[in-house]
């Protein structure tokens, strides 16, 4: 047991003396290889390797005496340096140092490229919200009609199309759908008419209906069109809008309204002659 206990110590021993001979040896290293190029040797200015091509960067530094750490190398996206070029470099421009210290270089990659989503049958904004998410933005607007296309002011095509790569800040242009293309036709009579029969034959006719306004007509029935706008038989096309006057029997008043209808004959001739006049009365 107690020689067992002796190995382990042995060889913990000879551990422990390999492990500080490899600090001693890196040590030195660094001390008499190293060292000597942070402390001894001939200082020099670095000079400006900036937006120089990688091999135009690379043939300055070697000539005026630097070495160059590729494997230290940086890359990264970048919009306003064309790809391959000098971004940045360590150390910096005008920085004095030994000469014997690597030169590191961080070279663009160009822009970064997004894709270009598919804006088919979106509004313009909703492209316009789905192109800043990914940072693209939305370019012009232009409108046709298109009658077996998509609905009106749904999105047709882009400009670029979809899955086409661009750089950051790019714009897409759209072309948007107007609906089909409008019909011409004689308007139809609306007279006589009630309100709801009259918006149907609107709606039908794919013309637009404006705020009914309301007027007071004894003599005619409630609730149905008095007058309208354009009138019977003027030619219109779908998508006009059209202005109708609609009875009300009710006054607007606070005390409402009431009718009276006075008759009265005059005699002395053949027939009786019968005269009727409406009156209407607040309450």
């Amino acid at each position: 047991m107690r020689r067992n206990f002796g190995s382990i110590l042995t060889i913990a021993f000879w551990i422990s003396v390999g492990i500080f001979t490899l600090w001693g040896i890196g040590g030195l290293a660094f001390v008499y290889w190293w060292l000597p190029n942070y402390v001894q040797g001939e200082v020099v200015t670095i000079g400006d390797y900036r937006g120089l091509s990688s091999r135009e960067a690379e043939r300055r530094a070697t000539g005026e005496g630097l070495t160059i750490d590729y494997a230290a190398t940086d890359e990264r996206f970048d919009a306003q340096i064309p790809y391959g070029h000098i971004i940045d470099h360590t150390p910096a421009s005008r920085q004095r140092v030994k000469k014997t210290r690597p030169l590191r270089f961080t070279v663009s990659k160009g822009p970064e490229v997004v894709y270009v989503p598919d804006l088919r049958g979106k509004t313009a904004r909703e492209a316009e919200f789905e192109l800043s998410l990914i940072g693209l933005r939305l370019g012009s607007e232009a409108s046709i009609y298109a009658d077996d296309g998509p609905r009106s002011h749904e999105i047709i095509t882009s400009s670029p199309e979809a899955n086409v790569g661009l750089k950051r800040g790019s714009a897409v242009d759209v072309l948007a759908s107007l609906g089909p293309r409008p019909a011409q036709f004689p308007m139809p009579q609306l007279i006589d008419m009630t309100l709801e029969q009259a918006a149907k034959v609107i709606r039908d006719r794919q013309l637009e209906l404006a705020p009914p306004t309301y007027q007071l007509n004894a003599l005619a029935d409630p609730n149905v069109i008095l007058s309208q706008s354009p009138g019977a038989g003027t030619p219109v096309w779908t998508g006009e809008t059209v202005r109708i006057t609609v009875n009300e029997r009710k006054s607007r008043t606070s005390g409402g309204e009431r009718t009276v209808v006075i008759e009265h004959r005059v005699s002395g001739s053949r027939n009786d002659d019968v005269h009727v006049n409406v009156v209407v009365e607040d309450d």
